[in-house]
């Protein structure tokens, strides 16, 4: 949990310089990217809640500390942040989409009876 709470605190950081400089989209982009980095961490806890390993993703947490670490240091938030508003969101989606996939690949091993496979599967 703390490693949760060290991410937040340094992002609500951000958010509080950037809100006192009225600079909107990096305030916009600290939210999206605060969000997509909960949604991470939260996809795989329920991935792992259903005994399931789910640690796929672009910007795992090692890679979002990294980044903002480098941003900081050479300061050029702005760039970082917006990659990581995306990439953050997009890891997010990837692990849903390798949770759908192992999950139908679960109901459709052997000795399925085929109940809830949909007739098309993406592979």
């Amino acid at each position: 949990m703390t490693d949760r709470y060290s991410e937040a605190t340094v992002l609500f950081g951000l958010l509080l310089w950037y809100l006192g400089t009225a600079a909107e989209q990096e305030v916009a982009l600290i939210y999206v990217t605060l969000l997509g980095s909960l949604m991470v961490s939260y996809a795989r806890a329920r991935a792992e809640g259903l005994g399931m390993e789910c640690k796929v993703g672009w910007l795992t947490r090692f890679e979002r500390v990294a980044l903002l670490s480098i941003g900081l240091i050479i300061q050029h938030v702005r760039p970082v942040l917006w990659v990581m508003a995306v990439l953050t969101n997009v890891t997010a989606l990837q692990r849903v989409y390798h949770v759908w996939r192992v999950s139908r690949a679960e109901d459709d091993g052997p000795g399925s009876t085929g109940v809830g496979a949909s007739p098309t599967r993406l592979v």
